[in-house]
């Protein structure tokens, strides 16, 4: 198997992970009680949970993207440091930052960006871009 197939492989195999984390978190939230779907008086407990969900989701698919070695440039707290955010209109959820920084096939490193829509647990966008600078 060539390194290109080899590079493939890999990015659909953490695809596959992350999705499987993200469903799996979604449970353990439901089982915990983040998540009350009674909505009377806990409605931010109810966004919190998922958003603790995106957030691990999130991350786990810009790494799943990654074809060689990655790092992030801070540590925990603050990887959505361009936005972090709920559409009060459609429930998206979604997140965006550019603290992460990848290394190209000749070991140069270079800083993404990248951004996570959630509209469910399921459906999801992920899009990343080299940062200029």
């Amino acid at each position: 198997m060539d390194e290109g197939a080899q590079t493939s492989a890999a990015g659909i195999v953490w695809t596959i992970v992350a999705i499987a984390a993200a469903c799996l978190l979604y449970f353990i939230a439901e089982n915990e009680g983040w998540l009350d779907r009674s909505m009377t008086g806990s409605e931010e407990q109810h966004w919190d949970g998922l958003a603790k969900i995106h957030e691990q989701s999130c991350v786990d698919l810009v790494e799943g993207r990654v074809q060689h070695r990655f790092r992030w440039m801070e540590d925990g707290h603050d990887r959505f440091n361009i936005e972090r955010s709920v559409d009060d209109r459609d429930g998206d959820y979604r997140y965006a930052g550019d603290k992460i920084e990848m290394m190209n096939g000749y070991g140069a490193w270079f800083r993404y960006g990248y951004r996570c829509t959630f509209r469910s647990v399921r459906d999801y966008d992920v899009d990343m871009w080299k940062v200029k600078g």
